[in-house]
């Protein structure tokens, strides 16, 4: 099965949204996330991790960054199968808060298409990882409890991780493994 972008993205943040509120503790911050309120009220919270090595992601209700030091920037939206790319060498302190991250905007230049490709299979192996962290920390059971909440899911809870990892390969041009 052939999975959109615009479909799994929106699965998965549903996830993330429960896993921020999950009853038996916020799993983004359990994974390492710094919980960081808007400085505009009732603008909500955001979530922001430095990766090893020169590495950052920020994640917010509908929108996640992924940046890496001398390569640039990628926002991901739900709703929107389109990824942006920036210059930036992180994410920046007040990406969420209307900040623009993106300097480079379509038509791409071969360069800006090239990096955004590697930061998005990038990104999306950051999300395998961190699905199956949330398997090996709460269970499977509960990965599908979130999924089966979900009123569009397009992929089994517990194989999610599999599916952002073959969505990485089929972004970067390489074969899925077993395929």
């Amino acid at each position: 099965m052939t999975l959109d972008f615009g479909s799994i993205i929106a699965q998965q943040f549903w996830c993330w949204g429960r896993d921020a509120n999950r009853a038996e503790g916020n799993l983004l911050v359990a994974y390492g996330f710094r919980r960081i309120p808007s400085s505009r009220p009732g603008a909500g919270t955001s979530y922001s991790l430095s990766l090893p090595p020169d590495r950052s992601i920020g994640l917010r209700a509908g929108m996640s960054c992924y940046a890496e030091r001398g390569v640039g920037l990628v926002k991901v939206c739900r709703g929107d199968p389109r990824v942006g790319f920036g210059w930036n060498d992180a994410v920046p302190e007040d990406w969420w808060d209307g900040a623009d991250v993106l300097t480079e905007h379509v038509p791409w230049s071969e360069d800006a298409a090239r990096r955004a490709r590697y930061l998005t299979a990038a990104w999306a192996l950051w999300v395998s990882g961190y699905e199956q962290w949330v398997i090996d920390i709460a269970g499977g059971l509960y990965r599908t409890c979130c999924a089966d909440a979900w009123r569009h899911p397009v992929v089994a809870g517990p194989a999610l991780g599999t599916a952002w990892s073959e969505f990485a390969c089929r972004i970067a041009g390489r074969p899925a493994r077993g395929h």
